[in-house]
């Protein structure tokens, strides 16, 4: 399907947070200094936002494979990209880090409780850590998310990384730990092109170029473009709660995802 394009005029909040770091790319190239880098854990930082729009999350839920009556009147908690990322963002601009080269290392959500589709929502963001090493710098961030008498019904826990330029020199591969050797099971398979990217981009503001422009895909190291991150979790969620959990969303208790590839 393709996605309503009035969907847009929803996405405000994380398209102002694309705007601030491109504006922070173009500051360190003319030499413009920053202010000094926020304190790590940083403080929380709350706003509220107003009850996600009906035909949005239906729609996004087809994006993902899913039937919008599953959800029997509550939000999907994987559409929290949507409502979130303009006050995740937040918490990284202090940093002295090229943000915009940041990947999505994964990230793991909580469901405590669900949140019902006509609630406002109250939110949460904080940094919790910066780990830096040769090969990359990691963040951990923490978000809590849910209706006013219950803000902490959904937790999240973001991990996006910074690869630094490559040495030459190949990495080792990791060793499988033990009790990770168990073979995958594949319960579901689909494609992706770059309507999906702009799809996504169009009904969670996440505009990445790298999701939707073969051009600049390309130039980011790409053959092509790439549907990588929240957009594929999303989607996975959908195939694991229809072959594992009979169909019924609300059974989703937490899931754990680590991207390892790009």
């Amino acid at each position: 399907m393709a996605a309503s394009l009035l969907h847009i005029r929803h996405q405000g909040p994380i398209i102002a947070a694309l705007g601030r770091t491109v504006a922070g790319v173009v500051q360190r190239k003319l030499g413009v200094k920053t202010s000094s880098p926020g304190e790590v854990p940083s403080p929380w930082v709350r706003e509220s936002v107003p009850a996600r729009p009906p035909a949005l999350v239906a729609d996004f839920v087809r994006f993902c494979g899913g039937d919008p009556s599953a959800y029997q009147g509550n939000l999907p908690p994987q559409l929290f990209p949507q409502w979130t990322f303009g006050l995740v963002a937040r918490t990284l601009e202090a940093q002295p880090y090229p943000i915009e080269r940041a990947l999505n290392g994964g990230c793991t959500m909580t469901v405590h409780r669900q949140i019902p589709a006509h609630s406002e929502l109250v939110v949460a963001a904080r940094l919790v850590s910066v780990e830096e090493t040769e090969r990359r710098i990691r963040f951990h961030q923490q978000l809590f998310t849910g209706p006013p008498d219950d803000p902490e019904a959904l937790e999240v826990n973001f991990f996006p990384v910074i690869p630094k330029r490559s040495s030459g020199s190949k990495r080792p591969r990791k060793p499988i730990a033990k009790g990770d050797d168990t073979p995958p099971q594949e319960i579901g398979r689909w494609g992706a092109s770059w309507q999906d990217g702009f799809d996504f981009a169009v009904l969670t503001g996440d505009f990445n170029p790298i999701h939707w422009i073969p051009l600049a895909a390309r130039v980011s190291g790409f053959k092509r473009t790439i549907l990588h991150g929240f957009a594929t979790m999303s989607r996975a969620i959908e195939v694991y709660q229809a072959d594992q959990l009979g169909g019924d969303p609300s059974r989703l208790a937490s899931i754990d995802v680590r991207f390892t590839r790009p």
